[in-house]
């Protein structure tokens, strides 16, 4: 019986510790945090001749035979579209002028825009924290209100009807609080997870040039 106590004992234990790892993740999502979550629960798979040195002394502007001469050929190629990306928040987004997303816990919203920087897209959330570490986040895909500036449904489908530009949500919101820009119009990528979860993300955008304009040396959690 008591070696069933130990080890009932030592199991809440880890679970409890490793639910703390996790709330730590989320509420403060360093990189060096993450890598380690990454490498102990990712599922990361690297192109063959991938090197992390290389992908990261390899230049903006460098061409598509210089990538490939360098890494090797990626696992894909995928067209995508450039973009430009507004976020008011209710505090700094360190993660949002890196990615377009945002990863910190505040409340915010977001306006994307696709080439000719029309707005496609209005997002958000609202979040609070309750306690040292647990939150309360709402999150608004349907423009609802539920985000920084409430922003309804109508008045996004207004600011999309109207083709409103950067310069337009900027009149009417005042400045952001940060801006996103990928030039890139085709993804060459280094890295997937074959489980479709948790990975490290290696990609490598091209512009309309074919040079690199964007490398993506991020975490990715599903």
């Amino acid at each position: 019986m008591s070696t069933g106590r130990v080890v009932t004992g030592c199991s809440i234990a880890a679970s409890l510790a490793f639910a703390a790892f996790l709330a730590v993740l989320v509420l403060t999502p360093t990189p060096d945090l993450q890598r380690l979550y990454l490498s102990a629960f990712g599922d990361t798979e690297y192109a063959l001749g991938y090197s992390e040195r290389v992908f990261d002394e390899l230049p903006l502007g460098a061409t598509y035979a210089e990538v490939t001469a360098a890494l090797g050929p990626p696992l894909s190629e995928e067209p995508t579209e450039a973009r430009v990306a507004l976020l008011y928040a209710s505090g700094p987004s360190d993660s949002f002028v890196r990615t377009g997303q945002v990863a910190e816990l505040v409340s915010y919203t977001r306006f994307e825009f696709g080439d000719g920087e029309r707005l496609s897209a209005v997002s958000g959330q609202l979040a609070t924290v309750t306690g040292l570490a647990s939150a309360e986040i709402e999150l608004d895909v349907s423009g609802n209100g539920r985000n920084h500036l409430k922003v309804d449904g109508s008045e996004r489908e207004r600011l999309i009807a109207a083709q409103s530009r950067p310069a337009d949500i900027e009149a009417r919101y005042g400045p952001p609080t940060a801006t996103y820009r990928n030039d890139a119009v085709r993804w060459l990528k280094y890295s997937r997870s074959p489980s479709g979860s948790d990975y490290e993300q290696r990609w490598i955008g091209l512009d309309r040039d074919g040079r690199v304009c964007f490398k993506r040396a991020e975490a990715y959690f599903d």
